[in-house]
């Protein structure tokens, strides 16, 4: 059963047998017979498949209006002059086939439909056989009831003493899934942290560098053709009196040279 409803809609549903509309047939018997214009409709639907129609209208206004004057059965006319009876209801109060589980067959339909009714409005009640693959194609004790449902049904129900089971809610031909119950998983934050580490995996981690970092690497790493020049000519001029420039170490009195290592940085060695 669908979890979402037609709002503002009604249903013009067709007969198996009747001939299919054309789409001119369609929007002249809404303009003529259900007397909407085009500001008052929103949406108009050709189900095939159900060999239906259905109109959505801007209004609950509008809706009402229509569903107190037309629903029930009424005539349609096609073009040609053919004519066949259209039934006209509710698009959102769909039925559905509630299926009664683990009762006698010396319960009679009548009761469950007074039970039943209870939750809705029952329509009928039938009772399911075996398939004629099995030997005994007979009655399997399972009822289904065909309802409009109005309020939520519980999947326990006491009716003549017997406690009934109700399960499958089916609509049209489309079964209701039932929420499968499943375990969570940890997630990765979750999950216990094993205190070994693998070697390789230690290894490989340490190779990867984050976008962030290669991108700090090369902000201080890359110079202009004039900045490399600059350098150079610099550290040329240091190297002339590195030999006779000594710096005196405060804090311990040890006098160290001045070391010229890396291009790019001075450091102090001790003697």
């Amino acid at each position: 059963m669908s979890t979402i409803r037609r709002l503002n809609t009604i249903k013009v549903q067709f007969d198996s047998s009747a001939t299919r509309p054309m789409a001119m047939d369609v929007h002249l018997w809404i303009q003529q017979t259900l007397k909407l214009n085009t500001e008052q409709v929103e949406m108009l639907q050709l189900n095939t498949q159900e060999k239906s129609l259905y109109i959505k209208v801007i209004s609950p206004t509008i809706y009402e209006k229509l569903i107190h004057k037309h629903e029930g059965t009424t005539d349609f006319k096609y073009n040609n002059g053919e004519q066949t009876q259209v039934k006209v209801s509710k698009a959102d109060v769909p039925s559905v086939t509630v299926r009664v589980f683990n009762l006698p067959p010396e319960v009679p339909s009548s009761l469950i439909q007074t039970v039943l009714n209870t939750y809705g409005v029952v329509h009928s009640v039938r009772q399911e056989q075996w398939s004629t693959a099995y030997p005994f194609p007979v009655n399997n004790g399972v009822r289904a009831v065909k309802m409009e449902i109005k309020k939520h049904i519980p999947g326990s129900i006491t009716i003549a003493g017997y406690n009934a089971h109700i399960t499958d809610i089916v609509s049209g031909t489309v079964v209701q899934q039932r929420e499968e119950q499943t375990t969570e998983r940890p997630t990765q934050r979750d999950a216990p942290v094993e205190e070994e580490t693998d070697t390789a995996s230690e290894t490989e981690a340490t190779k990867t560098v984050t976008t962030e970092d290669e991108q700090n690497i090369m902000d201080t790493t890359e110079y202009t053709a004039n900045d490399a020049a600059d350098r150079a000519q610099d550290m040329e001029q240091l190297a002339v009196i590195a030999d006779d420039v000594e710096i005196t170490n405060i804090s311990s009195g040890i006098k160290t040279p001045l070391h010229l290592g890396n291009p790019h940085s001075i450091s102090k060695k001790t003697k």
